[in-house]
């Protein structure tokens, strides 16, 4: 049996990497997804998420991704009910933006998100 090695989150493949972030980018990142004006209710999405978040808090994760083209989130974490949970990007995206486009300063794609 061959075990499948191509890097993934959630399923999803990574294409690329960017450094390691610090607490101050964890505290930017946490500020823009619990922006006061975003609705926390179901989203409907074709959810390609382009880019992802991996938060660490000692040996437990969160996974964040985002999908900028339908423009959500889902968040990927071992206290929530079923693992899992969606919402819209609405206020957040501008926000997100941002940090990802720091991440990724070379990436044509990124940095072409509007």
């Amino acid at each position: 049996m061959q075990l499948n090695r191509t890097p993934a989150i959630q399923g999803y493949k990574i294409l690329a990497t960017g450094k390691v972030q610090g607490k101050t980018f964890t505290s930017r990142l946490i500020q823009a997804l619990f922006v006061p004006k975003n609705p926390h209710s179901l989203a409907q999405a074709c959810f390609r998420p382009g880019v992802a978040f991996r938060l660490w808090n000692g040996k437990r994760a969160i996974d964040v991704l985002t999908c900028f083209q339908c423009n959500n989130i889902e968040v990927f974490a071992p206290t929530l009910k079923d693992g899992s949970g969606d919402i819209p990007m609405d206020a957040s995206r501008l926000p997100l933006i941002r940090l990802v486009k720091a991440v990724f300063p070379n990436d044509k794609e990124i940095q072409a998100i509007r």
